[in-house]
């Protein structure tokens, strides 16, 4: 299949936000129908052509005065011309479409802050503000204003290089080479925007240092963590300018085995964005293979060969900038809770196949952990001998884990695959006396040899049922059985997929850790990823509720009773 027959072009949705305010309208009479008709006309342009000041914070400009018609019935002749001309006013209706301003999809008035780290125009005093470069939005989308600042020529530098062969003797224009030479042919764009817009991604690189201190302990965070390699730079503001207010499409992107989409376009679209490149199975890892419990599931934990936008959970987008496959380092991934509810981002120097592998193993394990208890947990055989448990400390604390433990969504497909610990899943009242009544109690043989002070001390450590909730006589009788017959020796699959993952950026080869965490930054802050507890550039401490509205147990769909 050649590439052009692979490319699927997209063109974003257009979601038109307006808080429109009808009270202002209501004490407004008018004489006739048709001026009634022509200022409700004019109010949902006004709500349509939002420019993006509403965008940027600013207040809206003060609309104009209404126009009020007289209300009495008696008046002279030139009264009632009066009256007659306000039909007059009705708009014309011409055959050309003025195409309003692009008006963001995930920008709301909570989360305006992002503002402050998208790339803008250089300002323009006549105006006193900036607009946002929309990069990755298409010019059929722009208006006939956001299509004039795209134009070559427009922004004037605020310096000149007179002599660009002076790098050996000049320390500015070495400099000049670095941050601007390499990129400026490429991007197509005005000197002015270049510059401009470090200085936009120095406030982000300020922030991310501000919030990376807040979480981390200074151990953690030396100086080689917060100071970026001066070569790194343009590779940065190459991704931070095409990480849209909606969409991150570099279609810019010249390594990997990627190619600039075109050798004219450069940093802005001129044609809607397209998915170019997807990911590849290797044919050798526990990601290509069929997992076992797809018996249970809708869809794999990885689509493979998807030429598909990635769409967030508060529906910020991504396109691949790059091919990739499951051997594929240096990456920045998505991972996505089985109830679609809420997104984790993280990046990894290592191969997507063995970072989720480590989030299947964590995971299965803090849900038996809370099945059983602390200690029931410590003592299995898979714990003996290590001197603290399986599960790093630090990892339980998680935002992400905290999350799946009490996701029924997630609970239900460990279960599903070990079935062995339905019984230490409370039941309602009812449920519990009813299946006490219609179920077969089996009555085995005790093992007498065994102390009950032993027993004892593993059923009390199983964590108490919710209000409202028991466990059955029958499955008292089980989780005897479970720990007489030792049946926690038995293997237990901890390899459940409990999140959808999905590669959506792959950074450039031999690049820094810090590089690759700014990158994993910005992705957060865009997306609001409620899963990340690293990586919000504003309010970096915040506490995640997640609003369980129900007990974890309480959606879970139980084997019948046969079979248990």
């Amino acid at each position: 299949m050649s590439r052009r027959n692979r490319r699927t072009q997209r063109q974003p949705s257009i979601v038109l936000l307006s808080d429109n305010d009808d009270d202002n309208l209501m004490d407004t009479q008018y004489s006739t129908p048709t001026a009634s008709m022509a200022s409700q006309t004019a109010a949902a342009a006004a709500a349509t052509t939002t420019t993006n000041q509403f965008q940027l914070g600013e207040p809206p400009k003060t609309p104009p005065p209404q126009v009020r018609s007289s209300q009495s019935r008696s008046g002279t002749n030139r009264q009632r011309k009066q009256i007659e001309l306000i039909d007059l006013v009705t708009p014309f209706k011409s055959g050309v479409h003025h195409q309003p301003n692009y008006i963001p999809r995930t920008l709301h008035f909570y989360n305006q802050d992002r503002l402050s780290i998208l790339p803008i125009f250089p300002t323009i005093l006549q105006n006193n503000f900036s607009q946002l470069l929309l990069t990755n939005i298409p010019m059929c989308q722009l208006s006939t204003d956001e299509q004039a600042r795209r134009q070559l020529g427009k922004y004037r530098s605020e310096f000149s290089i007179r002599n660009t062969n002076a790098s050996e003797t000049s320390f500015m224009v070495k400099q000049y080479h670095t941050y601007y030479g390499s990129i400026l042919e490429k991007f197509q764009v005005d000197l002015a925007i270049l510059d401009y817009n470090y200085i936009r991604l120095h406030y982000v690189l300020q922030l991310f240092r501000t919030a990376r201190l807040q979480i981390l302990s200074l151990d953690k965070c030396s100086e080689s963590d917060l100071l970026l390699h001066e070569n790194e730079l343009p590779q940065l503001l190459e991704f931070y300018l095409q990480m849209d207010v909606d969409l991150f499409y570099m279609k810019t992107c010249s390594f990997g085995d990627a190619q600039p989409r075109s050798t004219t376009e450069g940093l802005f679209c001129e044609q809607p964005p397209e998915c170019l490149y997807t990911m590849t199975p290797c044919g050798d890892c526990r990601l290509c293979r069929t997992p076992r419990d797809m018996r249970y599931r809708q869809q794999a934990p990885i689509l493979f060969n998807r030429y598909e936008k990635h769409r967030f959970i508060n529906g910020y987008e991504s396109i691949l900038n790059c091919p990739a496959t499951c051997t594929t380092k240096n990456l920045i991934y998505v991972l996505t809770c089985l109830c679609g509810q809420y997104d984790y981002i993280s990046e990894t120097k290592y191969m997507l196949a063995v970072r989720f592998d480590g989030h299947c193993k964590i995971a299965n394990n803090l849900i038996l952990k809370c099945l059983i208890g602390d200690e029931n947990f410590n003592n299995l055989p898979m714990n003996q001998g290590e001197t603290s448990s399986s599960i790093p400390w630090h990892k339980t604390s998680m935002s992400l884990y905290k999350h799946t433990i009490q996701c029924s969504a997630a609970v239900q497909m460990f279960l599903n695959n070990n079935p062995l610990y339905w019984c230490f899943v409370p039941m309602t009242i009812l449920d519990a006396d009813q299946y006490d009544m219609y179920a077969c109690i089996k009555r085995e043989t005790i093992d007498d040899s065994i102390e009950d002070n032993d027993i004892g001390k593993c059923l009390a450590d199983i964590p108490k049922s919710p209000s409202g909730y028991k466990f059955s006589k029958r499955q008292i009788e089980q989780q005897k059985e479970f720990f007489q017959k030792k049946l926690y020796n038995e293997p237990i699959y901890d390899r459940v997929p409990l999140h959808n993952a999905q590669v959506i950026a792959v950074l450039p080869p031999n690049t820094s850790n810090l590089f690759r965490r700014i990158i994993h930054s910005l992705f957060v802050t865009h997306t609001e990823a409620k899963l990340n507890t690293l990586g919000h550039l504003f309010n970096p401490t915040m506490n995640i509720n997640f609003h369980h509205h129900s007990i974890w147990c309480a959606n879970l769909v139980r084997p019948s009773i046969s079979s248990l």
